[in-house]
């Protein structure tokens, strides 16, 4: 972007986010007037430099647009900074500093504090009482509002000053909460505590603008450079003007009139309203032209007005502000002046008010893009967001009041409800559009904070542990066979190696409910393995042959069952699982084959679906009811009927040609062989839909051109998805080396007859063809390769690390004596109770230390390729909590291991040069030692090979920059703390929970003598009945028993 105006000055060698696709990222700005003027190259932006103008150098530093703050109350955010800080402190920590302010003021002085006192991250999270106050603060009126604005912690002392007494009533949007002798408790809500508040001496003008201008200082080290506030008062409004005046706010305000509306409004803010709205005063940062009402209180402090009884509150909804008819009288108001109307509403009841009353007064008041907001949307109900779409309503929602009211919420609210509130991507989807902000002094307005809430539903502290309901969907891919065996022919042998394959249930559902994802929802991360790149049904036909129902849709029964098993579905009344439904009278239950533990209940009044409803498949609990459900197929090879028609008459053309093919070259046997084998198929298909091998057939079904690609996994991705590729060093290989592998089996089966050529294109892509479906990807390796190096368009090094730990010392030490000095070395780490990892060359050679280390008493396990993934997994785990010391392994000792523990790597014969030593290989194994603050890495040679050189200094190069980082900044390395979890299996088994309780139970001396005797009996019957391979487990049992004493 170029401007011809001078500029004042010139910022250049950065890396600059622009957020327009015009131009989305650049080098160099120009400023002038104070406002950005140009975006380019260094060279560019250079060329419009006069003589005046001044050259910053940003050093490579990141620049990014300011963030927006959608939602903040500014005066009262910067009344937080300046008042006394409650927020996340403990109740006795308040109270103590209730006790310190007090020493320092005058009796009688009003004591107020801040926004933020939160009783639900307390131990005893009831709410605080008056007398509480009054011991601490016996002569002083103290005020301390709650986190959510909504519910103020006062003492007698200020009740008393506010003229409340027991016998004073609650108005009628508020409550002085009362203990259950009548006596009044000391906690005051809505309107009940704006009397109280009342009474507060009013601040000064320059206390004012002091808190102003801490809330600005604040929010532009966020990056935070405009604010939407939700309750500006006139007085807000002169203070800001003169900080515009004087040059001293910079930050651009978009203000929402809280007390313009209503026959009780004061006259100067009825009359400000008039003027208004004011538009993009003070070079555009000042802006006037919304109107903001409060339609219920909090969860919280169980004033948002709900449709059912607080769970722990039986017979109490909380309150609303306004009638219908008083809410309709101040929209119609603020619409006829022109003003965007925002209207605070948390309870489910609040939302379904503020939606009619949108609805009648758009009718009356017709206004063409009204952006009318509803703040917070937060305890959604029914058909709420359809309605708000409808509407052209935007709801605003705060990310960080999901993970910081979680607890309460489940309390307040019960699980159901608590399920569908702070639902933020369930509204995003519905609706395709929120606004997003903090509601400080609420929650921190930190933008980064936020993003961090929206993405994980936890705060900065981590809680709560798991996530809130957290409502992105995180799906798995991967190859679903426990043991497959392909379709192979040996024509030397003449041996036909027919498809044999074990197909794991739990991880079939997985691979379909990640295609359900991606097909109903945009929020979806899915976890992938190579096989997102094998062939996989058309995502037009499994989107299409998706059943669609809805209460009071006219479907006859029979024809939903016949649509189900279009979709592969089977009927079977008598037992219930996943990918079956079965039929009761009026009542069809359905157990879509992506779901795990729920299943769906459709009732029909005639032809017409009168409920649908959401059941536990066990107990037949309903759950929830719902207003749509979409039932996708039980399997991702489906087609249309008039495809698969299509597709048979190909099939049998494609079967006559290859039959002349064997013929006319003599293959009388082939041509015998694909003729019965294809007719077979054929029929199969024409019958039931579906065949064995019917993946050898996607091409014609899908009616593709021969040798095109097929469909798979990325194609049921947007054209915008983000490809992250991990450790794509290994991973990139992998990708490229599939299509030739399988190619040349395929060939063979088509030689001789065991295929039709049209089975060639049931492939994993051509890494061309994998490259064109990739439009915007990230490779994530510490080694990466040359293919990621050419064609990145930034390289971003990661170097520093948050704990400020170090790579590794790297050290030679000789050949000769390697074992005896790693026997030393072992015997160090094993007293400071930290871990090793060993790396040797060979399985043999991994085996054979193995059983010289223990032995020597050392508590050893190996790991290699011989060793099955889910055991693989269990013994890192072992590992990390000390069941043993020591892990010897050959390659698998590398790529994604995170062992905080192991605080020493032992490269056995190092200048060994070759794969397992080449520089990308010891650069990987080097990096296993640096997650401990004294990790070290020895490499045993008796020569520094080229490998070993450059590994090594690459290393130094990286850690002489984390010792510079680490001095310039104060920070002392310090190891990661890191949960040990359970492996995670994705349905655990008798066998894994029979292991888990032994692992738990210590055995005595006694106890394992006896399992090994019973042990070795079974061993010797079952190598009796020639079961040598249950004998080899039962070996393996009695070694491991005796390892592990």
């Amino acid at each position: 972007m170029k401007n011809t105006m001078i500029p004042d000055s010139i910022w250049i060698n950065a890396h600059i986010q622009t957020m327009d696709d015009s131009l989305p990222s650049a080098q160099a700005f120009a400023v002038a007037g104070g406002r950005i003027t140009a975006l380019g190259t260094d060279d560019e932006i250079l060329s419009l430099r006069g003589p005046q103008t001044e050259i910053h150098d940003l050093e490579g530093h990141f620049v990014y647009p300011g963030f927006i703050e959608g939602h903040m109350h500014l005066p009262m955010y910067g009344d937080s900074l300046l008042t006394l800080p409650v927020r996340d402190r403990s109740r006795q920590k308040i109270l103590e500093m209730v006790r310190q302010r007090v020493a320092q003021s005058a009796p009688g002085e009003w004591i107020v504090g801040g926004m933020g006192w939160n009783n639900e991250v307390w131990d005893d999270p009831s709410y605080p009482s008056a007398l509480e106050l009054d011991a601490v603060a016996p002569q002083n009126p103290v005020l301390l509002p709650r986190m959510d604005g909504h519910m103020i912690w006062v003492n007698h002392r200020a009740l008393e000053a506010a003229g409340v007494t027991e016998q004073t009533p609650d108005p009628e949007h508020g409550e002085f909460m009362r203990n259950p002798d009548g006596t009044l408790l000391g906690c005051v809500t809505n309107e009940a505590a704006e009397q109280v508040k009342a009474f507060v001496p009013e601040k000064t003008a320059l206390q004012r603008k002091d808190a102003l201008l801490a809330a600005q200082q604040q929010l532009l080290q966020y990056g935070v450079t405009n604010v939407n506030d939700m309750g500006t008062s006139l007085e807000d409004v002169h203070d800001l003007k003169a900080l515009y005046e004087s040059g001293e706010y910079k930050l651009r305000f978009h203000g929402a009139l809280r007390y313009a509306l209503g026959p009780d409004a004061p006259a100067d803010e009825k009359a400000y309203l008039a003027q208004c709205p004011e538009i993009d005063l003070y070079n555009g940062h000042f802006t006037v032209r919304a109107c903001k009402l409060l339609g219920d209180g909090a969860v919280g402090s169980q004033s948002a007005c709900l449709k059912q009884d607080y769970s722990d509150r039986p017979g109490h909804r909380g309150v609303k502000m306004r009638t219908d008819s008083e809410l309709y009288a101040c929209v119609r108001e603020a619409a006829e002046h022109g003003m965007q109307m925002i209207i605070h509403a948390i309870g489910d009841d609040t939302i379904d008010q503020v939606l009619r009353v949108y609805q009648q007064v758009l009718q009356d008041v017709p206004t063409p893009d009204h952006r009318w907001h509803i703040e917070h949307f937060q305890t959604v109900d029914g058909d709420q967001p359809e309605r708000a779409r409808e509407l052209g309503v935007w709801p605003s929602m705060q990310p960080l009041h999901a993970p910081n009211s979680a607890s309460m919420a489940l309390r307040r609210l019960g699980p159901d409800r608590a399920s569908r509130a702070y639902a933020g991507g369930l509204v995003l989807r519905k609706i395709g559009h929120i606004s997003w902000g903090s509601d400080a002094p609420v929650a921190t307005p930190s933008p980064l904070s936020g993003m961090h809430a929206a993405i994980t539903r936890t705060n900065d502290k981590l809680l709560p542990k798991g996530g809130f309901f957290p409502e992105n969907a995180v799906e798995y891919f991967v190859s679903y066979y426990d043991y497959y065996q392909p379709e192979a022919y040996i024509p030397h042998t003449d041996t036909y190696i027919a498809k044999d394959a074990s197909t794991n249930e739990e991880i079939d559902r997985l691979r379909l409910s990640a295609t359900f994802s991606l097909l109903e929802r945009r929020d979806v991360i899915v976890v992938a393995s190579v096989s997102c790149i094998y062939g996989l049904g058309e995502p037009d036909d499994f989107a299409k042959l998706a059943v669609s129902l809805r209460p009071g849709m006219e479907l006859p029964r029979n024809e939903l069952l016949r649509r189900l098993v279009e979709s592969r579905y089977e009927r079977n009344d008598v037992a219930f699982a996943r990918n079956l439904f079965r039929v009761r009278g009026d009542t069809v239950e359905i157990w879509p084959a992506y779901y795990k533990d729920k299943a769906v209940r459709v009732e029909f009044f005639g032809d017409e679906i009168d409920r649908i409803s959401e059941f536990h498949p066990v107990t037949g609990v309903t759950e929830r009811r719902l207003n749509h459900i979409a039932i996708y197929p039980a399997s991702h090879y489906v087609t249309t009927r008039d495809k698969m028609e299509k597709a048979i008459v190909e099939i049998k053309r494609e079967l006559e040609d290859q039959v002349k093919v064997f013929e006319d070259q003599g293959k009388l046997v082939e041509a015998q062989r694909i003729r019965q084998r294809t007719e077979y198929d054929m029929e199969m298909l024409t019958e039931l839909g579906y065949c064995t091998g019917i993946e050898n057939y996607s091409r014609v079904i899908s009616g593709r051109p021969v040798g095109s690609a097929p469909m798979t996994l990325l194609d049921f991705f947007p054209k915008d998805f983000l490809l992250f590729v991990d450790e794509s060093h290994v991973t990139l290989p992998q990708v490229r080396a599939m299509y030739n592998g399988d190619h040349a089996r395929k060939d063979s089966l088509v030689q001789y007859g065991f295929r039709l050529p049209c089975a060639y294109d049931n492939r994993p892509l051509k890494f061309e063809e994998f490259e064109k479906r990739i439009h915007q990807a990230i490779y994530v390796s510490a080694t990466p390769g040359p293919y990621e190096t050419e064609r990145a368009g930034q390289i971003v090094e990661q170097v520093i690390r948050p704990t400020g730990l170090l790579d590794p010392e790297v050290e030679v030490r000789p050949v000769d004596g390697q074992i005896d000095d790693l026997l030393e070395e072992i015997r160090v780490r094993s007293e400071k109770n930290e871990r090793v990892l060993v790396t040797t060359l060979t399985k043999k050679m991994a085996e054979d230390l193995t059983a010289y280390l223990r032995a020597n008493g050392v508590r050893v396990r190996y790991m290699h390729s011989d060793v099955q993934t889910i055991e693989r997994m269990e013994i890192i785990r072992d590992l990390r909590l000390g069941e043993f010391d020591v892990l010897v392994g050959i390659n698998l000792l590398r790529e994604g291991l995170d062992l905080p523990e192991v605080s020493l790597v032992a490269v056995l014969d190092a200048d060994k040069e070759g794969f397992l030593r080449s520089e990308t290989s010891l650069i990987q194994t080097i990096g296993r030692a640096a997650r401990n603050a004294g990790g070290k890495v020895i490499l045993y040679a008796d020569t520094v090979t080229p490998s070993m050189r450059a590994a090594m200094d690459e290393t130094a190069r990286r850690r002489d920059i984390q010792m510079a980082y680490n001095k310039a900044h104060g920070i002392v390395p310090k190891t990661i703390i890191k949960d040990v979890r359970d492996v995670l299996e994705i349905s655990s088994s008798e066998e894994s929970e029979r292991k888990k309780r032994e692992r738990k139970h210590k055995m005595t001396d006694a106890e394992r003598a006896a399992e090994i005797a019973k042990l070795e009996r079974q061993m010797k019957e079952a190598a009796h009945m020639l079961e040598f391979e249950y004998a080899a487990i039962l070996r393996d049992r009695i070694m491991e028993l005796r390892g592990g004493k």
